[in-house]
């Protein structure tokens, strides 16, 4: 549209300066060129950080996520990103009604990511269960970023960390792992509203039980944290793992849960996994094994 209007609006702006006499002309240029000298020009243009998001949603997935974009401009900005990352995509809830281009029967998780943007997706979530949401601040409005997953079965439990009064469930885990880190994805409910904040740690173990690598935070890169959940909710969480430095070999994945005690968080308090047949602080998810 800018295209058409643009010339237009040029060229009949030139036709008014040609009706103006010789000394009109020339205090029209004049002013033309001091507004140029005095008015500051452009700024930078704004870039949003889509090639971190991208790298984030990356390090916060399966195999069988994808991620909808929903988003009132940058789509392919975004896009590029994600194809970086080797990250699947669905540009619009719309492009994917008309050519069905993911099937969403054999996706475990979505990222939804909207910017500037109303447009429904009801259909596409269909059995599917929000289980975090934050926005991601830019120099403009934010980006926001949902997580949505199908929600495992009834009876699924993995273990159950505990303290005095806190049952912490872990419903499921999934483990994906690439040439650069470890993706470990963890799936909570809590069995009765919280106010306080636990952190989780992720860790891995060599072949001796010497702890090489760890991930402390709250739940979801601490975009999630406890205090707020609801009883029986489902909350989505995930840490990431670096494995460039470690040597080939055998390892470990293992997961604790602890609160601070104190203000200077140096005391802590530790959930016990119910999983152990003797007392213990944490629980070994997964065997790993680095090339």
């Amino acid at each position: 549209m800018l295209s058409i209007l643009i010339p237009l609006i040029l060229l009949l702006a030139a036709a008014a300066i040609g009706q103006l006499t010789r000394f009109w002309r020339i205090s029209a240029s004049v002013g033309v060129i001091m507004l140029s000298i005095w008015l500051p020009s452009a700024g930078h243009p704004v870039h949003l950080p889509w090639r971190n998001v991208a790298e984030f949603i990356a390090q916060h997935r399966t195999a069988t996520d994808t991620v909808l974009i929903d988003t009132w401009f940058d789509t392919y900005a975004f896009a590029f990103y994600l194809d970086q990352q080797n990250v699947s995509y669905i540009p619009t809830e719309l492009h994917w009604r008309r050519n069905q281009r993911v099937d969403v029967q054999d996706l475990d998780g979505i990222w939804l990511v909207r910017y500037s943007s109303d447009a429904p997706t009801q259909t596409l979530l269909t059995n599917f269960t929000q289980t975090g949401a934050f926005n991601w601040q830019t120099a403009l409005s934010p980006i926001t970023l949902i997580r949505y997953d199908r929600p495992p079965s009834s009876d699924n439990l993995v273990t159950w960390f505990a303290d005095d009064d806190t049952h912490l469930r872990l419903l499921d885990t999934q483990v994906h792992q690439t040439k650069s880190g470890i993706s470990v994805n963890l799936w909570w409910s809590p069995s009765k509203d919280l106010d306080q904040n636990y952190s989780v740690s992720v860790f891995l173990l060599d072949d001796n039980g010497m702890l090489v690598g760890q991930h402390d935070s709250y739940p979801l890169n601490n975009y999630s944290p406890t205090a707020g959940w609801l009883a029986d909710g489902l909350y989505f969480d995930s840490h990431y793992l670096s494995t460039d430095m470690l040597a080939a070999g055998n390892y470990q994945l293992g997961v604790k849960v602890y609160t601070f005690l104190d203000a200077a968080f140096t005391q802590i308090a530790i959930l016990q996994p119910a999983s152990c047949t003797t007392p213990c602080d944490f629980i070994l998810l997964d065997d790993v094994i680095i090339r």
